[in-house]
């Protein structure tokens, strides 16, 4: 067998998610989505990703099945689609991630201004021998509650990517490296700030109770499956519109919102119901 038939063969063996694995690898050794894209700008068409994966998708599936000019039409047409749904994934928790992250630095840096202001006034009040208790212990818990909100975010996004990753991309990560890091930093910078939270006295809680991360990790668990499930259902709606299957995309979104609404209801204790997002992979396929 000559090198190009065997490279052919390897090709033709590659199934619908290694290919956009591959896809993801290369796309990765940039360090960002943007930095990336840059490198499309002046590109030809097919260098563009879905086009690259869409030609490499029909040389599988023709390559591995036989049957009528229409059931490989079929067959090229459920991978293809599949094969969108998963790059809209990677797109879609890039572009989250990545407003999460603007969104939470942005309460991180109000949380440490917050702060300041805070031991400012309690120094104040010290040496005034004056001020509010009840104002200050207010404030204390509120900073302590926008901390818990941020850090809860974080967490759950964390937690649903990290549950995408594991189901539909083999445990690939899907993040591009910078924004990764990212993360990974402003997590670090908030958990020091809830580290100080048992530490000053004008950020105790009332009642003495500790700032406790492994509870906002239990809250952020519980709350994963409906981000996943959103996030997933996003994904396949967009494709099937990618496709032109805008009455199954409008369908799909239907089901998911008639599914989320039981989910949204109070319960007697005060929260919301808890999901699962479905065990089946994510298809666009008819």
């Amino acid at each position: 067998m000559t090198l190009a038939r065997r490279v052919a063969k390897l090709e033709a063996d590659r199934s619908t998610t290694e290919i956009v694995l591959a896809w993801l690898t290369e796309a990765q050794a940039y360090p960002s989505l943007p930095a990336y894209v840059a490198t499309l700008l002046d590109a030809p068409d097919e260098a563009f990703p879905l086009m690259r994966i869409g030609t490499q998708v029909k040389a599988v599936v023709r390559a591995s099945m036989k049957g009528t000019p229409e059931e490989v039409w079929r067959a090229v047409r459920r991978s293809f689609g599949d094969a969108c749904v998963l790059f809209d994934l990677v797109v879609r928790c890039n572009l989250e991630a990545h407003s999460l992250r603007e969104l939470e630095g942005l309460r991180w840096a109000l949380l440490t201004k917050w702060l300041g202001l805070l031991a400012a006034e309690a120094e104040l009040a010290k040496r005034s021998r004056s001020g509010d208790p009840e104002h200050a212990q207010r404030e204390a818990t509120d900073w302590r509650t926008a901390l818990a909100i941020s850090l809860t975010s974080l967490y759950a996004e964390a937690t649903a990517r990290s549950s995408i990753e594991e189901r539909y991309f083999a445990g690939h990560a899907v993040l591009f490296p910078d924004l990764a890091q990212e993360l990974a930093d402003l997590a670090a910078r908030l958990e020091g700030l809830a580290d100080m939270a048992d530490v000053l006295p004008e950020l105790r809680a009332e009642d003495g109770a500790p700032f406790a991360l492994d509870d906002l990790q239990q809250q952020a668990h519980e709350a994963a499956p409906e981000r996943t499930m959103e996030l997933v259902t996003l994904a396949r709606v967009a494709a099937l519109d990618m496709l032109g299957e805008r009455k199954r995309a409008e369908a799909a979104m239907e089901r998911y919102l008639r599914t989320m609404a039981p989910l949204m209801q109070p319960t007697q204790e005060g929260g919301t119901g808890d999901g699962a997002p479905p065990e089946a992979a994510p298809s666009a396929a008819p």
